[in-house]
């Protein structure tokens, strides 16, 4: 099911989500092959949001690709 972030959530829980995924995203630009590589999708790598969300991306030359999140 598509969990829907704005009608499920209050706002406090938003901003808090919206940060530390701002400030996952920067960790990856500044050290894309700074997280393991994952178990689970072949030649990328995991990045761990929250209990829940995680990062998955792979990097190809000056590109990061995000796989899925």
């Amino acid at each position: 099911n598509y969990l829907n972030i704005e009608s499920n959530f209050s706002i406090g829980v938003r901003k808090k989500f919206q940060k530390r995924l701002g400030k996952c995203i920067s960790a990856i630009k500044l050290l894309p092959f700074g997280f393991p590589a994952s178990s689970m999708f072949q030649n990328c790598r995991k990045c761990v949001v929250s209990y829940q969300t995680s990062i998955i991306y792979k990097v190809q030359d000056d590109v990061i690709e995000i796989v899925t999140s």
